[in-house]
């Protein structure tokens, strides 16, 4: 790290054309996929020799140009805390554009992908739209659940569509979150699809708070004309 930011002063500050050079050349090499792995790597290994601090100093000296190496790593991470630390890094450095994000949605590794959605979250819900529409179809609920939550601060029109789909989703936490987002959004495209679940034969395979939060967010979004069916 201390030889990072010697360097880095160096590119910045040195008026010897030769030393600029030098210095530039080295960090270009040090905050290359090759290096940076490997100090992904050690958060794995969980030994003291390098703590947590010494890898998280040692990447931001590098500076935000290592931001697509350690999107490419987040799959080699074994715990959700080392990937968090990461992600906010890469929110320190500046949210990568949605191309550049995009790339990681196809990832096999499902909380990859969710970590990727967080981070997309940060750009306005147009420029996500079509990103999330594909992710609600994931085989993975937790995506899905996530995908749906981001689907409060959308305009209405697909978003609504989409929502009322989730509402059948065969994961039960999906279908919370897609009831109480329905209920924040007061989705007129929802009520149809309630109607027709609390009036299913099935309601009552239903667990007793979902029923409920059916209920509540029914008569939010329906207001008088779901008396008769409450």
């Amino acid at each position: 790290t201390t030889l990072v930011l010697r360097l880095r002063s160096l590119s910045n500050e040195s008026a010897d054309l030769q030393r600029l050079h030098i210095a530039r050349q080295l960090i270009t090499l040090l905050a290359s996929d090759a290096r940076v792995q490997p100090a992904l790597q050690t958060l794995n290994e969980g030994g003291a020799s390098t703590s947590v601090g010494d890898v998280l100093r040692f990447l931001r000296a590098l500076g935000p140009g290592i931001v697509p190496h350690i999107l490419a790593g987040l799959g080699v991470l074994e715990s959700p805390v080392h990937r968090r630390i990461l992600c906010d890094l890469i929110v320190e450095f500046g949210i990568p554009n949605v191309a550049e994000l995009e790339k990681h949605i196809e990832d096999q590794r499902w909380f990859v992908v969710r970590d990727v959605l967080m981070l997309a979250q940060r750009h306005p819900p147009s420029a996500i739209a079509h990103v999330v529409g594909h992710v609600l179809e994931h085989p993975h609920p937790k995506v899905r659940e996530c995908a749906v939550g981001m689907l409060r601060t959308f305009e209405a029109g697909a978003a609504d569509r989409f929502l009322a789909l989730r509402l059948r989703d065969v994961d039960s936490d999906v279908r919370l979150v897609a009831i109480r987002t329905a209920a924040i959004r007061k989705s007129a495209d929802a009520v149809p699809v309630m109607v027709e679940l609390l009036t299913d034969d099935t309601i009552h395979d239903r667990s007793p708070r979902e029923l409920r939060m059916l209920t509540a967010a029914y008569a939010v979004i329906a207001g008088r004309d779901a008396i008769p069916l409450l």
